[in-house]
């Protein structure tokens, strides 16, 4: 042990030593060199500076850029763009790493080419949203895109692997272990110990946290194995770090901090203040856990400040948690209070959800062992709404299980109708193998054997009778099992209904629960939301099926003109297309000027099922295309939707639009769901007086075609069928503001610019940008009285852009509306933290946008003639009444409709 502790402070010395004179040389170097050669230097020394003193790293790396541009040397400059971001990133500018990144992007697309330099870019990129940003979306979205460029093992072994760990973070574990066993496959036979340690590392990760601590551990210990191979300190401390953990875990505190001993051997070499910090806590936990919290005490004081002194807030935090824990051992409990406290106070600021949980659990241990009841039963209610708020796996099973045995239930009946109609055939077919013998017997032996044709008649009648009472039976059976049938449809719609309000409450109480507690819990917040408004979408869905069966559902027919309302529902699939690196085909421009009367809402349900089930089965890098025309009898419009997905097998084309029909032959991994979508397209398109054919091959794609028929076709006089609504939106008229108002479009998409446009009108002026850098060159000289950006742009998106706006002294007074298809709450809150003044999802309503925009400026015009209005006295209040009104039609709509079961919260805001 002395020997090892000798050799690693030599090797410490003789480390620093070396990078000490490896500055000094360039430094030296540098004042002799010029041209390319400087710049070589220069970018050298940057990376000496890069995290340590970051300002000092850019100075020289932009001289280095400087020369490269005055030089021409195009690939030396893209590589310091690409390499450059980590450098700093390390040094805690990682926002300025992704602008270098962004021109190394721009460069690829112009000056520099070829797949080995696009992998690098986009794997560049993919780091520094996964390891300094923290974004796993983005991360997964360019790690796949390096993927797709990958040409050899080795590049797509390591790409796999970061896949691997974004989905196992983001809770996907089974996504996450289909690329690590990927990722195996494509390094097992190349000679990178390094890459293979850190992929055996990821694994334990995995298993640890799935509970599997055995392969956690022999996963693990063949990392360390690997690392020591390849002599990475860094990764054999983080091993280390991982291994003791995982023995406190499983209660072998010994193991533990024998594990964690070597890793205070490594500390000197490191030579890094978050290692240190690392070690201390987690040498701290244990000996809390294993009964010596006294000794404990000081490491966690150590730790914490050696965080504050890093700036590393959750390491504040959590040292601050343990303390509370280990005080509460030893009997300190003021100090353990305290300690918890200042553990809610910091995770609340810092957003960190599992330590204010834990926090909570520590101040019910105190207040219960200092007799404190009142408040240990506070502090354990706010424990456990947290707790078990976030798991509503058993509500998941119990309509899983009716799913399940409904199915079962239909199988059964069909395979007992098909066992009758068997049994039908065989009678039919014994009875006429005996009309057939009497037949010829008679007509062989009429004279002589008159008697036994007559004993044969008779019998003959005999098997009639027989077969007729044997038909009457099965087809009473046959309604038996069609009542039986109904009986359980029925039964499913009253359960999808009584699901209905404790669903909605469940989303409405996991919102609020996100609200009071965000954090690092957030992500599983999110997958709860998600999966609770899937749920309430599959018993609306279900709702809507039961309805239809006692012909409860009439159209809302309206006279809409079709094009805007098709670009609207389908431009709204345009972001998510994009995620899913599926391309969009799309044309329908013969539909302008159409008018039809439909029902939105159905209609909308009808294309929307399409275009979910084409993104559903389709393929990476796909294709989905989406034609909307009128046919040459000009009787009807046709819209199909196709795909490059994999297709649907022969076997099952005739059932798919059958009620919870599902395929057993696809062996696609989303292949889920209860068989409700494409029967609700069917159902209605017919109530439309419509049709819906579908054309397939096995994994040659999809194609679906609707036709309705055309009731009427734009008259002359546009406004004599616009729809009769007190808020439609033609009503909204901006030609009552003293001038034309001016509104900046910030958006990629050329149609929904056109789109937006359109839907402002003409008394509106309107001026575009494509990005939010093109959006703050065109303010530098223009102030409008509004703005709508969208989120997802290039080179600067909508989160930058509107920073820059509420920032500017001049332009932050300016209201602000992002619109996105970015739906999750985390995306909306980040929104509104930036001072946006609405965040509207795609997809949209145009009402609604129209609206929005109308009193978003009428409330700025308000400001500004109270702002220039000299102050009046005695100003006479008047009490509005119309909360009365609404009150009052309110409690008259619910009175006249008591008697109505399917009566709810939707059907009552549709009407108000």
């Amino acid at each position: 042990m002395l020997m090892r502790r000798l050799a690693i402070v030599f090797l410490l010395f003789g480390f620093t030593f070396l990078h000490a004179q490896k500055r000094d040389s360039l430094q030296a170097l540098l004042k002799s060199s010029s041209g390319i050669n400087k710049a070589q230097i220069l970018f050298e020394l940057a990376k000496l500076h890069g995290k340590n003193s970051p300002d000092s790293a850019i100075t020289l790396a932009a001289d280095a850029e400087t020369i490269y541009r005055q030089s021409k040397n195009d690939t030396s400059l893209f590589l310091l763009y690409l390499n450059f971001p980590r450098v700093i990133a390390s040094g805690g500018k990682a926002d300025l790493g992704l602008t270098y990144l962004y021109k190394a992007k721009s460069m690829h697309s112009k000056a520099i080419t070829g797949a080995k330099y696009q992998f690098k870019m986009y794997s560049a990129l993919g780091d520094l949203y996964y390891t300094y940003l923290k974004r796993n979306d983005s991360s997964l979205f360019y790690y796949q895109s390096a993927l797709n460029v990958a040409t050899d093992s080795l590049s797509k072994g390591l790409t796999m692997s970061r896949l691997g760990l974004n989905y196992n973070e983001l809770g996907l574990t089974v996504k996450a272990m289909e690329h690590y066993n990927s990722a195996l496959g494509y390094l097992e036979n190349i000679d990178r110990p390094r890459a293979k340690a850190t992929l055996y590392n990821n694994l334990g990760i995995l298993y640890e946290d799935d509970g599997d601590n055995d392969k956690a551990e022999s996963y693990y210990k063949r990392a360390s194995d690997m690392y020591r191979q390849s002599h990475n300190i860094h990764g054999e401390a983080d091993l280390l770090n991982n291994l003791g953990i995982l023995y406190d875990h499983q209660h072998k505190y010994e193991q533990s901090l024998e594990t964690l001993g070597k890793l205070k051997e490594l500390l000197p070499l490191l030579n890094d203040d978050l290692e240190d910090a690392v070690y201390t806590l987690n040498v701290a936990n244990t000996l809390t856990h294993m009964g010596r919290a006294a000794e404990a005490i000081p490491l966690f004081e150590k730790s914490k400040i050696i965080f504050r002194k890093i700036g590393d807030n959750y390491g504040v935090a959590l040292s601050y948690r343990q303390l509370a824990e280990a005080f509460y051992k030893v009997g300190r409990y003021k100090e353990g209070e305290a300690s918890a406290m200042m553990t809610i106070k910091l995770a609340t600021e810092y957003k960190l959800t599992r330590l204010i949980k834990e926090a909570y659990h520590d101040l019910y241990d105190i207040y219960g062992a200092t007799h404190q009841y009142e408040k240990a039963f506070r502090y354990q209610s706010l424990y456990l709404h947290i707790q078990d708020s976030l798991n509503n796996k058993q509500r998941r099973s119990k309509i899983g299980l009716l799913e399940k045995e409904y199915e079962i239930s239909k199988h059964e009946n069909e395979k007992q109708e098909l066992a009758k109609q068997n049994e039908i055939q065989k009678v039919q077919a014994d009875a006429d193998r005996v009309t057939r013998i009497a037949l010829v017997s008679v007509l062989g032996l009429f004279i002589a054997t008159a008697v036994i044709a007559i004993i044969a008649y008779f019998r003959t009648k005999e098997r009639n009778k027989l077969l007729a009472s044997q038909k009457a039976t099965i087809e009473e059976q046959s309604k038996q099992l069609e009542e039986t049938a109904r009986t359980k449809a029925r039964f499913f719609a009253n359960v999808s209904h009584e699901l209905r309000t404790p669903v909605t409450l469940l989303n409405g109480m996991l919102e609020l629960i996100q609200l009071d507690a965000p954090g690092q819990s957030n992500e599983k917040m999110n997958i709860a939301l998600g999966n609770s408004r899937r749920l309430q979408s599959l018993v609306d869905e279900v709702l809507d099926l039961s309805r239809l069966e006692v012909t409860k559902v009439v159209l809302n027919k309206k006279r809409i003109e079709l094009l805007p309302l098709l670009n609207r529902i389908v431009l709204a699939f345009e972001s998510l297309l994009i995620r899913k690196n599926i391309q969009l085909r799309y044309e329908a421009s013969s539909l302008k000027g159409l008018f039809m009367d439909i029902d939105e809402d159905k209609f909308e349900k009808i294309i929307n099922n399409l275009l979910y089930n084409a993104i559903k089965f389709n393929r990476e890098n796909g294709w989905i295309q989406v034609e909307g025309r009128i046919s040459e009898a000009k009787d009807k419009i046709i819209i199909q939707v196709s795909d490059s997905g994999i297709g649907i097998s022969q076997v099952d084309l005739p059932y798919i639009f059958d009620r919870f029909f599902q395929s057993q032959s696809t062996g696609h991994k989303n292949a889920q769901g209860i068989g409700i979508g494409l029967s609700l397209v069917k159902e209605f398109t017919a109530l439309h007086e419509g049709e819906v054919f579908v054309t397939s091959k096995h994994n040659e794609g999809s194609c679906f075609t609707l036709h309705l028929p055309i009731v009427t076709i734009q008259p002359e006089n546009a406004e004599a069928i616009l729809i009769d609504d007190d808020y439609a939106i033609d009503k909204i008229d901006f030609a009552e503001f003293p001038k034309p108002p001016v509104v900046l479009i910030v958006e990629d998409n050329e149609e929904m610019r056109f789109y937006l446009k359109e839907i402002l009108g003409t008394n509106v002026e309107v001026n575009e940008a494509v990005n939010g850098r093109e959006g703050l060159t065109w303010l530098k000289s223009h102030l409008p009285d509004l703005i709508i950006s969208d989120v997802m742009m290039p080179e600067m998106d909508g989160y930058e852009f509107s920073s820059q706006l509420k920032n500017a002294e001049r332009l932050k007074n300016i209201p602000v509306i992002m619109l996105t298809a970015r739906a999750s709450e985390e995306d909306l809150l980040h929104g509104l933290s930036l001072g946006v003044d609405d965040y509207i999802v795609k997809p949209f309503n145009a009402k609604e946008l129209k609206i929005r925009v109308h009193n978003l400026l009428t409330n700025q015009n308000l400001r500004r003639e109270w702002q220039s209005k000299p102050l009046e006295k005695d100003e006479e209040i008047v009490t509005p009444t119309i909360d009365k009104v609404f009150l009052d039609k309110i409690q008259k709509f619910v009175e006249q409709h008591s008697g109505d079961a399917n009566l709810g919260i939707p059907e009552l805001a549709e009407h108000m």
